[in-house]
């Protein structure tokens, strides 16, 4: 009797000791991946975690500058399959919010795509502002955060062709046809190569003063 006693005892331990896992890692690296492009063209930025991350449930905010980008969609990816999650992306006027919960693991690091569109050129960084994720016990799980930059690119002039008479005889006024049409920068600064035959002004007009030849 006292056999089958120590036994059982030995069985209920061995079965307790198998239910003991480990669901989070100490510490659980957080963010955001560069891009770089040309203005008036979509980056995709992607916040990752670190890889075979288990975690039960967490949020977190993105701002971004709404100078340089605008925000065109956010989709969650493979890293929050499985798990019950809430995008807000009008938390702010600059604000992402990324909302999810159940315990799972995150095997590929990726939890969401953020596409933006570029509005001028510069560099740029969006930022986790709030992040907040918790093991199985509820306990919060020290983080840490890499930003990585945007890169824009300005869109160079490859043509300038100036449109007016190749002959004035009064005052006129001359424009000019920059391309590409999504070209940047497209002001141009006016000159005469002699001032003594006539002069221009900073919207193209040209006023001759004596007869003569000069380049615009």
């Amino acid at each position: 009797m006292l056999k089958k006693i120590i036994s059982l005892i030995l069985c209920v331990s061995i079965i307790l000791s198998l239910s003991v896992a480990v669901y989070a890692t100490d510490k659980v690296d957080v963010g955001i991946t560069s891009g770089e492009c040309t203005v008036g063209e979509n980056v995709t930025v992607y916040v990752t975690m670190a890889e075979n991350t288990t975690v039960c449930g967490g949020s977190l905010t993105v701002d971004y500058d709404t100078n340089y980008i605008e925000l065109v969609d956010v989709v969650k990816q493979d890293g929050l399959t499985g798990a019950s999650v809430t995008i807000n992306k009008t938390y702010a006027a600059n604000r992402i919010r990324i909302v999810w919960y159940g315990t799972r693991t995150i095997p590929g690091g990726n939890l969401a795509k953020i596409t933006f569109k570029t509005l001028r050129d510069g560099v740029t960084t969006p930022n986790i502002s709030t992040l907040k994720l918790s093991d199985l016990n509820a306990n919060a799980l020290e983080t840490e955060i890499t930003l990585n930059p945007i890169t824009v690119r300005p869109v160079y002039c490859n043509s300038v062709t100036i449109i007016g008479d190749s002959e004035i005889s009064g005052q006129t006024t001359y424009s000019v046809d920059v391309l590409p049409n999504n070209a940047t920068y497209k002001s141009v600064e006016w000159s005469v190569s002699d001032t003594d035959v006539a002069i221009v002004d900073d919207f193209g007009t040209v006023t001759p003063i004596k007869n003569g030849r000069f380049t615009l």
